[in-house]
């Protein structure tokens, strides 16, 4: 079972879990949702270094018990899927369902709603999960985001060797700051916790 500490939320402050915690966007995520004065609890399969505000529930995304216990008290859910495989995430949903969180998960406008399947293995995931997420119920807030910025880094190493990177065979797109996406999250994180918030609709 996960180790999970500290307060929990209430009307005036929500308790929001986020998964993908330590990645370029979860970090940004949690800044802003601590600015916010949200509860914090990261999601983590690796015991984090102390950060002040901020819980941390130690356990993975596949391990019913660890999401189960890792939910007790939260109000929404941040989801990254980290697999290339949506099969895992039926028990995740199951644990969904039954804590009722508000769900926003990372999804990707490579997307093609249009098709049958998708022409990258990537990509498929992220509309299987969509699919996954909406048919048990949960009625996900779905951010379908562009390439973040900070990926590039990964193609450092290779440009310092001097190789030539080449990126996929598609049209030239712009990349994206994970500080704006990360802002539509918490956005959609907090907004039924704003005075002007609104009932979410499926």
């Amino acid at each position: 079972m996960p180790d999970v500490t500290g307060p929990t939320g209430s009307p005036c402050r929500p308790s929001i879990l986020v998964t993908g915690a330590t990645g370029n966007l979860g970090r940004e995520v949690v800044d802003r949702l601590r600015a916010h004065g949200a509860h914090v609890r990261c999601l983590l399969r690796d015991q984090a270094g102390p950060c002040p505000g901020v819980e941390w529930a130690v356990g993975d995304l596949t391990n019913p018990a660890a999401v189960r216990a890792a939910l007790v008290g939260i109000d929404a859910v941040f989801l990254i899927w980290p697999l290339l495989d949506s099969i895992p995430a039926h028990d995740l949903a199951a644990e969904l369902i039954a804590a009722a969180p508000r769900v926003v998960y990372l999804s990707s406008t490579a997307i093609d709603d249009e098709a049958v399947r998708q022409n990258d293995p990537v990509v498929q995931v992220h509309a299987d999960m969509d699919a996954l997420l909406r048919s048990a119920g949960l009625c996900p807030m779905v951010l379908r985001s562009d390439t973040l910025a900070s990926n590039t880094r990964g193609w450092i190493p290779q440009l310092r060797a001097g190789d030539v990177v080449s990126g996929p065979d598609i049209a030239r797109t712009a990349v994206v700051d994970e500080r704006d996406v990360a802002d539509a999250v918490v956005a959609a994180l907090l907004v039924h916790h704003h005075p002007l918030g609104h009932d979410r609709t499926c």
